[in-house]
């Protein structure tokens, strides 16, 4: 890995160049305000409570790590499992997800993609695999904190075609008031494979010796706000005064050029 350069800093608006540096890691995240109005915040976490929140079966110790209240599937719980597994369960979430958007009419996911396919000047697509789609949106509701950990999709299996991609960022709309707290702290510090040994205990997170001196800012996060971040830095979440709700996912660029999303 290149020697890591010193972040510019966070810029105030939304740019072709502004993504492609998020992409490159010159810069700590991008932060779109009011994305979503106070009202489209308040309709969408009515009808999240409605469908309903729940636990996912996860493989490490709950206790340690507390895990979030989630709605809809993650790619994240399937990784050592077959596509046939996942896919079949990533129909239904997709199916869900839209009745959800139908419902109330209103459909962040492709505000955000009309956003950024419209900088970019390229289309932004949900990834596939053999004309099967990923499903490309969690919900999660969270007022603990989440441990220190990277999110980049090469480091799972070769069998799934997102582990091809080059780059990646996360993006996340931000629907509750956190009240104090709920800061995402991201490090300028990409996950390597030989990080993984600071990995800790029977968790997904890592301990925080990886990111000893490294630059990092924390981000608020404001209620309607749209943010994308490089999620192959190491990053963790504060506990908030009050339970948040965010709705989010991953981006990747690939080796053809190909903007995708899935979660």
């Amino acid at each position: 890995m290149a020697k890591l350069q010193p972040w510019q800093a966070a810029p105030k608006n939304i740019s072709q160049q502004n993504i492609v540096d998020l992409f490159d890691n010159k810069i700590p995240y991008i932060a779109v305000k009011n994305f979503l109005s106070l009202s489209e915040c308040h309709l969408l976490i009515s009808a999240i409570l409605k469908l309903g929140l729940g636990g996912y079966n996860y493989h490490f110790d709950i206790n340690t790590a507390p895990p979030a209240q989630h709605l809809f599937e993650t790619h994240y719980l399937y990784e050592n499992k077959t596509p046939e597994e996942y896919f079949s369960a990533a129909e239904k979430s997709i199916k869900e997800y839209k009745q959800l958007c139908d419902e109330i009419k209103l459909y962040p996911d492709k505000k955000m993609m009309s956003l950024l396919a419209e900088h970019l000047q390229k289309p932004v697509v949900i990834a596939s695999q053999d004309g099967k789609y990923y499903s490309h949106i969690i919900i999660r509701e969270l007022k603990n904190s989440a441990l220190l950990h990277a999110d980049f999709a090469p480091f799972i299996p070769s069998y799934w075609s997102i582990s091809n991609i080059i780059a990646e960022f996360a993006w996340n709309i931000y629907l509750s008031d956190a009240g104090k707290g709920g800061e995402c702290v991201v490090y300028n510090k990409p996950w390597g494979k030989e990080d993984d040994k600071y990995i800790t205990g029977d968790t997904y997170g890592y301990d925080h010796e990886v990111v000893k001196d490294k630059e990092f800012v924390e981000i608020y996060p404001a209620q309607g706000s749209l943010v994308l971040f490089n999620s192959r830095n190491f990053h963790e979440v504060k506990s908030s005064e009050n339970s948040r709700i965010a709705m989010g996912g991953h981006i990747g660029l690939t080796k053809t050029g190909e903007v995708i999303l899935w979660v």
